[in-house]
This record gives C-alpha cells, sequence and structure tokens, in this order.
C-alpha cells in the first residue's frame, strides 16, 4: 500500500526556520528515521565559450560588446562590454533559461569607470523584463520590473560598496513570484541582500545591460543554474545509543522506551506503549530534515493502538509540521501548528492500516515549500494520489524553492 499526500506551506517557514527539530507521538514502534539531503551543483545557461553573441539581440550600444579572452571568471571566454551603452538580450538560442521555481547566478566585473550594470531575466522583449542593477559608482543594489518601456523600483539597497577590478556573484532565487537577490564577493561573502514579490512574469529570456557614461568596461561571466546533482542519506535517529537523552518530554514519558525486539533494522526500535506519549528534539541528534530533504519514519502498530503523529520542522512543541496517522480508522493528515494553534492542510482516509506489520513514512520537503508524504507498507501496491490546492498564509514567504 502506498498512499500519497502533497501539500505546499512556503509560509510557515519563515517561523520555524530550515531543519529544526523532530519529534514522534502517539502509540506503535517507530524505528530508524532517515534524510535525504541534496548537494549542489550549476547548470551552465551562459558561458560565452561559443566565442560570438548570436544568440543576443541588441536595442542599443551593439558594437560596444564582444567577446574576449580576459579577465575570465571561469573558462576562456568573457562578455565584454566597453565604453558604450549596451542592452542586449536572448529569448533563444542558449541551451537553457531561468524560470520562476529556479535560483541562478552570473558573476560581474566592473573596471576603471564604469557606472552601472544590468542583468536582466523574464525577459519577454527589450521593453518588458526584470532586471538587477549593481551601481559601481552610486553604491546600490536593485531590482526593477521594466513593464512597457517604463521602470519601477521593487527592492534596493544603498548600503553596498563594490570595488571595481573585482569579481562579484549576482544570485537571484525567484520562487513563486518571490525575488531574491544577493551579491557576494568571490570569497563567497554577502554583502547585500534585497527581495520583492512580483506576479509579472514567470519565465522568459536572459540579457546584460551597461551604462558608462563615464568610461570604463565591464565584464560578464558564467551565468548559470543551481541544481541538484547527488544525494547523501544520513541517520537522523536509529536509537542505537539506546537512550533517549536527545529528547524533552512533551507528555508521558514513561510510556517511552527503547527496546531490542521487533526491529526493523539494526538492534533497537523506539517504544511506546500504554499511554500518550509525546518527544520532541531539537539538539544533539547528527541530522535534523530540513528544507530540501526527503526523509523516512518507520513505524510498527500493535496491541490496539490508535494513532501516531510525527513531526518535523520543529522549533518548539507549538510551532511545527505534524503528521497525524490514525490507525484505527485510517485516517493520514498532514497539518501545520503555529503558537500552539493547529491547521490541517490536507488529509486522506481511504486506506487501512495493518497491526503488526511495518510501515513507511516518506516526506519529500521541496525547497518550493511542497510537502510530499507517502505512506507504504510493505508488499502492497500503490493506492491513488492526493494532490489538494496549494494553501497560502499570512506568515511570509521563505523564499527558498530551489538548491542554494
Amino acid at each position: 500500500m502506498t498512499k500519497n499526500l502533497q501539500q505546499s506551506r512556503r509560509t510557515f517557514l519563515k517561523s520555524l526556520g530550515v531543519g529544526a527539530g523532530l519529534a514522534v507521538g502517539g502509540s506503535g514502534l517507530a524505528a530508524r528515521s532517515h534524510a535525504a539531503v541534496p548537494s549542489v551543483g550549476t547548470s551552465v545557461i551562459e558561458s560565452f565559450e561559443d566565442g560570438d553573441l548570436s544568440e543576443y539581440t541588441f536595442a542599443t550600444g551593439s558594437s560596444g560588446a564582444t567577446v574576449t579572452s580576459s579577465p575570465t571568471y571561469d573558462g576562456s571566454k568573457v562578455l565584454e562590454i566597453a565604453d558604450t551603452h549596451t542592452q542586449m538580450h536572448s529569448t533563444a538560442g542558449l541551451d537553457q533559461y531561468p524560470q520562476d521555481g529556479d535560483i541562478f547566478s552570473v558573476w560581474v566585473q566592473a573596471t576603471d569607470n564604469a557606472d552601472a550594470v544590468n542583468f536582466t531575466y523574464g525577459v519577454q522583449n527589450d521593453k518588458n523584463r526584470y532586471f538587477v542593477r549593481v551601481n559601481f559608482s552610486g553604491g546600490n543594489l536593485a531590482l526593477h520590473r521594466y513593464e512597457s518601456g517604463s521602470s519601477t523600483a521593487l527592492a534596493s539597497d544603498s548600503a553596498v560598496s563594490p570595488s571595481h577590478n573585482a569579481w562579484y556573484e549576482l544570485k537571484i532565487e525567484w520562487c513563486d513570484c518571490a525575488h531574491t537577490i544577493s551579491l557576494k564577493d568571490s570569497q563567497g561573502n554577502r554583502l547585500s541582500e534585497i527581495s520583492a514579490t512580483d506576479t509579472t512574469w514567470r519565465s522568459g529570456g536572459i540579457g546584460f545591460d551597461a551604462f558608462l557614461s563615464n568610461g570604463g568596461t565591464v565584464y560578464f561571466d558564467y551565468a548559470n543554474l543551481h541544481t541538484n546533482t547527488t544525494t547523501k542519506t544520513h541517520v537522523v535517529d536509529d536509537f542505537e545509543d539506546g537512550g533517549l537523552s536527545e529528547y524533552t518530554v512533551v507528555q508521558n514519558g514513561s510510556g517511552a522506551s527503547i527496546v531490542s525486539s521487533p526491529t526493523y533494522g539494526g538492534s533497537k526500535a523506539l517504544q511506546m506503549n500504554g499511554a500518550d506519549t509525546k518527544l520532541v528534539s531539537t539538539s544533539g541528534l547528527p541530522h535534523y530534515p530540513r528544507e530540501g530533504s526527503t526523509f523516512t519514519w518507520r513505524f510498527r502498530p500493535t496491541g490496539g493502538a490508535d494513532y501516531i503523529n510525527l513531526s518535523y520542522g520543529v522549533k518548539d512543541p507549538g510551532n511545527k509540521y505534524l503528521l497525524q496517522i490514525n490507525l484505527t480508522s485510517g485516517g493520514l493528515s498532514l497539518g501545520v501548528h503555529e503558537n500552539g494553534s493547529g491547521t490541517e492542510l490536507t488529509d486522506t482516509w481511504d486506506f487501512s492500516i495493518t497491526e503488526d506489520v511495518w510501515h513507511e513514512v516518506e516526506i519529500d520537503w521541496s525547497r518550493n515549500g511542497t510537502h510530499a508524504v507517502t505512506l507504504s507498507r510493505e508488499n502492497e501496491s500503490q493506492l491513488p494520489t492526493v494532490r489538494p490546492a496549494i494553501q497560502r498564509g499570512a506568515l511570509g514567504d521563505r523564499h527558498r524553492c530551489a538548491p542554494q
């Protein structure tokens, strides 16, 4: 038997923080918990290694843009714009383009008296696009919407001081119409971060602009998408240490003990028996589930057990995600608790739980805020998938929708 729930809840992430903790409660047996954590790679959008700009359309200043061999951030080629006002964009011809749901970045360097540079994305044409501006002479990082030839400032920071003749990474997190922009130096130090929400475009091309009224030269290199490449599996808790010192008792600690049988894997399991019991851990374990992880719990109900609760993203007992499994009625519900007040996000009630059989709960906690829950029982076939509508709340988005 496999049962799937899928739900988005970006709004709670800011309150909880990422990877805060986990908890177990109810009746039954819980064994190993694992988290698969993605590592981060990159996928090239534009590196200029083909040596030409045939994929680009110029609104102004085509004579000032060339592909040259130095100075590069990566590879052997770089885009150079010198002594002109240049605006160029591409909507076709590159291998890929960023869209809503992606994290992407580009490297930029300004020399001499270069003033302002733009990296543009979501490009529809030269008069409709987003652009991020780094003003080297004025000390400013800003995000604008350029619509029908008119610019609207969405966010800015005037307390940033990038230097000439140094490489900087301009990073954009574009998540469900939320735009988070950061500027970092070549050592990874963050100089500034700004954010705004705008729903005008969800995809489009990219582009590069330079405004050089005082002369100077700017360079762009290595525009790339941040992608998942591999995953690593970590044990969250297998109870092999024989104790529960990492846990705080919320209710009836006497009902929890470590036993040697039955186990799903290894030689130990957590048993909850004879009382409603709740435990929570926010520190002390080697790993905790976090946004971007896929993680599992395994449990085995016996002796007329009523329900089991599995919590994650735990800040404290009153702030957490809560998955409740009704063992007697065959119900599975996913909710969120904020300051002790619970809100159900989604549920399903058309399956059954078998006593004395191990079951697995898998939760895919995506960076875009989606929580996909799968409940399975050994040697059983898949049940229908439940995909309720996305719900949003009032706490504000964390804007993490792809690898960092």
